[in-house]
């Protein structure tokens, strides 16, 4: 049984790397924010990070809903219940767990990409 864990262990740990790569970017871009909006700066880059921050946090919760997820399917494996509601709780695909996840990717990709323009904005 721990072989069939493989894949829910492997998307804990990517869930784990974006939420932790979120709040890392969330952390610099606050800490740094007057670098990016100082003089001559473009005036949209205040809105594009508060944008970013916003989207970095909802994947940092939907990161947090992913893993609850995860979590709950391992805790059903443990107790030796494979299947719940036509649902294959070993799967990582599953519907409680893939949800959330694409919810926590897309809005890592939009937060990042946000970022790196409210940045480009600060070379120019």
């Amino acid at each position: 049984m721990a072989q069939s864990v493989e894949g829910l262990k492997s998307a804990a740990d990517t869930t784990k790397q974006i939420a932790t790569l979120s709040t890392g970017i969330i952390g610099l871009t606050v800490t740094f924010a007057n670098e990016f909006t100082g003089k001559g700066g473009h005036p949209l880059t205040p809105l594009l990070l508060q944008l970013s921050w916003l989207f970095l946090v909802f994947s940092v919760i939907s990161a947090v809903v992913t893993l609850m997820a995860i979590t709950g399917s391992l805790s059903k494996i443990d107790q030796g219940i494979t299947m719940f509601e036509d649902q294959n709780l070993v799967d990582a695909n599953s519907k409680n767990i893939k949800l959330p996840g694409v919810v926590m990717l897309f809005s890592f990709v939009i937060g990042l990409s946000l970022t790196g323009i409210a940045g480009s904005f600060m070379v120019r």
